[in-house]
């Protein structure tokens, strides 16, 4: 009986030891969404205080923007900042989670259990790996909406109504030529109040066409005062047909096929950061139809699909320099807490560097998006390791 009563104790202490690692991961991962939210928010809306302050000294000079303009504009902004601050919240909040653990020896009450740092970082990495994954699932189309919408009610009132807007480069098949034609449309200020308002026009006040035949060889150039794109058709009137050795001819009614369509203009005129995840695949696809560069969508789209991992890198950066014994004093834990902020700056730092370079051509898209998810992986590691060896 004696030794029955002690199995069954023994297999009830295995039980309660193989339940506890689960009860600490969904505490700790519970407190650190918790402190991610706060840092997160507490961020965005700093950031868009000195983006509201900005915005209001550019409407000093533009009276019709109004303060409740300046104000949409500014709340529509912070959806893209959170965006943009999520890896630096999640790296805050995962250091004030572990130093608050730390500080209060349920490290050191865990580590006397037997259970492993990276037993109770499973948790906190899951949740900042989904959150991850719900911001570019989700958080994406909405911030790209917003920020969209930001821009044109900014374009609206910052910008004098006669101005040349916008201009546009285009390549596409010249289906009125033989042997593989093609033409290259340059278009003067386009209308982007016709764009926002009919998805189905597309109006320029000028237009230059250059018709290229087989192996570029040029042809002849079409000069238009005022330019359209209805129902898959360019119409070009009061043109003017040039050819080599040739005196100019009026073309009165003149059009062409396309196989653009206003909505795909729209996009191709539009920034990066107002297309989402699931809008970026088409219109990079649309780009390259058009001949137009494709970079910055590019590294936009690979930058998106790297945030959960760089979020979840961000959180193991946290634990190795905030997961440290108690015993040297608090304030050496506040220097090693205040050299992971800086090193989280720097990583920061080293994103926008990669992204400038990526935009400007001198790295590829897809290694500018992934250089800083490197080096947080290698700093994240060595320190990790070394702690485990500590």
């Amino acid at each position: 009986m004696q030794i029955i009563s002690r199995k069954n104790q023994q297999d009830g202490f295995e039980e309660h030891s193989a339940a506890l690692p689960k009860t600490l991961r969904l505490y700790v991962a519970k407190r650190f969404l918790l402190l991610t939210l706060c840092m997160t928010v507490a961020l965005c809306l700093l950031i868009d205080l000195f983006d509201l302050l900005d915005l209001l000294r550019k409407s000093s000079a533009h009276p019709q923007l109004g303060f409740f303009s300046t104000l949409e504009i500014s709340f529509l902004h912070i959806p893209y900042y959170f965006l943009s601050i999520l890896p630096f919240g999640i790296l805050l909040g995962g250091i004030s989670c572990f130093f608050f653990l730390s500080r209060a020896s349920e490290v050191t009450a865990a580590r006397a259990a037997a259970i492993s740092a990276w037993q109770f970082l499973v948790g906190p990495l899951i949740a900042s790996i989904v959150i991850g994954i719900l911001a570019i699932v989700a958080i994406s189309p909405f911030s790209a909406s917003c920020y969209h919408l930001a821009t044109l009610i900014e374009e609206h009132y910052l910008k004098t109504p006669n101005a040349i807007e916008d201009e546009l480069w285009l390549k596409e098949e010249d289906k009125g030529l033989r042997n593989n034609g093609h033409m290259i449309l340059h278009l003067y200020g386009i209308s982007k109040t016709r764009l926002k308002n009919d998805h189905s026009f597309l109006e320029a006040q000028r237009a230059s066409i250059l018709r290229l035949g087989e192996k570029d060889v040029f042809l002849r150039r079409i000069e238009a005062q005022e330019t359209r794109l209805e129902k898959g058709h360019w119409i070009f009137e009061n043109a003017i047909e040039i050819s080599p050795g040739q005196q100019a001819k009026p073309l009165p009614n003149f059009s062409m096929p396309s196989h653009l369509t206003a909505r795909r203009a729209r996009r191709i005129g539009v920034s990066a950061d107002t297309l989402s995840l699931w809008n970026l695949p088409r219109t990079i696809l649309w780009l390259q139809e058009a001949g137009l560069p494709t970079r910055k969508q590019q590294l936009h789209l690979y930058t998106l699909l790297a945030l959960p991992f760089l979020n979840g890198t961000m959180l193991l950066i946290s634990a190795g320099f905030a997961l440290r014994p108690s015993t040297k004093g608090q304030r050496r834990a506040v220097t090693v807490i205040g050299i992971g902020v800086g090193t989280g700056f720097c990583l920061f730092t080293l994103t926008k560097i990669a992204e400038q370079l990526g935009n400007s051509g001198s790295m590829p898209p897809i290694f500018a998006a992934v250089l800083p998810l490197l080096a947080g992986i290698c700093i994240a590691g060595s320190l990790l390791l070394k702690m485990e060896e500590g």
